[in-house]
């Protein structure tokens, strides 16, 4: 069977008493729990959600930040043979009362922090409500601590297919609500067997994981490899660049995974180690970086930096670079098709472009979603004649490296002509006083769009928008030139720390 909850028991069967998480709290401390007992406490917990009504195929919603709590609710709604729904820590009430009107959770697991939210959003709806703390009282159903200490492991029943969906991830929505993509159980599972090998991991690796879990990225391409390579993970509660390394070093790490926004918050703190430091031999990354800023990486902290690109509808998986062919050729090179992922770009009529023309980039893969939730037009849109396609526009090379260019819907057209949001973003970060941008298109009665740059400056610029314009007529065609600058002290981002555009566009658009 390829189903998740075979993937923890073979590990718990084979190593027991290897230590398989290790988490770093907020408050400093940290637990560490084995293989053998994770395992026997996800069944009992498991037991304890088939208790408080969760039955085969119904979905069980992790509204939770990195914990203890979410490894054990994620594993233990698999093991109960339910459909994890990890939902973003830090969603309003709104957000979340969306996602549970769309997928109808039978139960949701949360923290305090997250209780009156999840009660808000449920709208009088008597779906019970398990908490990660112990003393919960009358707050909630039952709390995570009482249902393991109540129940004797799950025993299954059989009745299951590696075929049936096993987790419903929701994607960040742009201009309309999310949808919510449908991984199966060995899509899963071959997305995490292709990134352990491409990675070489091995039992000895020891991953440092700081991004959300509720993430894909966190969830497929950094968790689900570790168990089965039957590794360790050092989990920390989220991101600090005052903490990062010292996690390193006392951890012995050997892989770690950052998005672009980390690398840079490092490269710009005062103290790092020298290589000799530490034990990393590759660390991962989504969200293109500059040339200039990987090799300023690689050489301060003596890391390899790995590039990655896939999407939520992926399992987060498509191209990776070689692990050690060197620097990347160019920028924003997304390395080459995974080994058993197929990936084409195609013109609007489906068909194969030739090297170096730009197309839309389109995946096949058993690792690919089985569709939308709910959503049958959405998912004959996405998913065509056997391929997902991935709404970004990119090329291959001659070396047969892929290359990303931008967003189908980052693509601005001032008076006809095509301007990639990225390039415009590209020479506004090399400017020395842009710590952040993002450009979007905005309407236009003369050009029908405009290029406008949102831009943060960095502490004590006194950069003003004549000057910004005149550096990037220096790098950039004039039809590419933001003709809107706009200075803000900060950019909206989403959970995993990407500029969150869908957000500029609504506010664009109620303007």
């Amino acid at each position: 069977m390829d189903r998740l909850e075979d993937v923890l028991a073979e590990a718990a069967a084979a190593a027991p008493t290897q230590e398989f998480l290790t988490f770093c709290a907020a408050d400093g401390r940290e637990e560490t729990i084995t293989y053998g007992a994770f395992h026997e406490q996800v069944r009992r917990l498991a037991a304890g959600l088939r208790a408080v009504g969760v039955d085969r195929g119904q979905r069980c919603l992790l509204f939770l930040p990195n914990s203890v709590g979410f490894m054990l609710g994620f594993w233990a709604a698999h093991e109960a043979g339910a459909i994890a729904v990890p939902t973003v820590a830090s969603a309003s009430a709104d957000e979340l009362r969306y996602v549970c009107k769309h997928c109808e959770p039978a139960v949701i697991i949360t923290d305090q922090a997250g209780l009156a939210t999840a009660r808000e959003a449920l709208s009088g709806r008597p779906t019970p409500i398990v908490l990660t703390e112990d003393g919960a009282g009358e707050s909630a159903d039952a709390t995570i601590a009482q249902l393991i200490a109540g129940f004797e492991p799950l025993e299954r029943d059989g009745a299951a297919s590696d075929e049936d969906p096993a987790v419903l991830l929701y994607t960040s929505g742009t201009t309309s609500r999310p949808k919510g993509a449908l991984l199966s159980h060995r899509g899963c599972r071959y997305t995490g067997e292709s990134f352990a090998q491409h990675l070489r991991l091995r039992p000895q690796d020891r991953t440092l994981i700081c991004l959300p879990l509720f993430h894909v990225n966190g969830m497929l391409l950094q968790m689900l490899p570790v168990v089965l390579s039957r590794g360790t993970m050092v989990l920390a509660h989220r991101f600090s660049v005052s903490s990062y390394w010292g996690w390193v070093a006392r951890h012995e790490i050997t892989m770690a995974h950052l998005v672009a926004g980390p690398v840079r918050l490092l490269l710009a703190s005062e103290a790092g180690p020298a290589p000799q430091e530490h034990a990393v031999r590759a660390m991962t990354f989504g969200l293109p970086l500059t040339g200039e800023e990987i090799e300023a990486f690689e050489t301060r902290f003596g890391v390899p930096l790995t590039m990655a690109w896939g999407l939520t509808e992926s399992g987060a998986a498509g191209t990776l670079m070689p692990l050690y062919a060197g620097r990347r050729p160019g920028h924003q090179a997304i390395g080459r098709p995974m080994l058993g992922w197929d990936v084409r770009v195609v013109a609007q009529d489906g068909e194969e472009l030739a090297d170096g023309e730009t197309g839309e980039l389109v995946i096949r893969s058993p690792g690919v979603m089985l569709g939308y939730h709910r959503d049958a037009e959405a998912t004959a849109a996405a998913l065509r004649d056997g391929w997902l396609h991935s709404g970004d526009l990119g090329y291959r090379d001659e070396h047969g490296y892929l290359h990303f260019v931008d967003r189908v819907k980052d693509m601005i057209k001032p008076s006809g002509e095509n301007v990639a949001a990225s390039e415009v973003e590209r020479v506004l970060l090399t400017h020395p006083d842009v710590a952040e941008c993002a450009v979007i298109g905005v309407p236009d009665p003369i050009r029908s769009e405009a290029v406008k740059a949102l831009v943060v400056r960095r502490d004590g610029s006194t950069l003003e928008t004549d000057e910004l314009r005149a550096f990037c007529g220096e790098h950039l065609a004039p039809f590419k030139v933001p003709s809107i600058v706009e200075f803000r002290p900060a950019l909206p981002k989403t959970a995993i720390g990407k500029v969150n555009k869908g957000a500029l566009r609504t506010e664009q658009a109620a303007r």
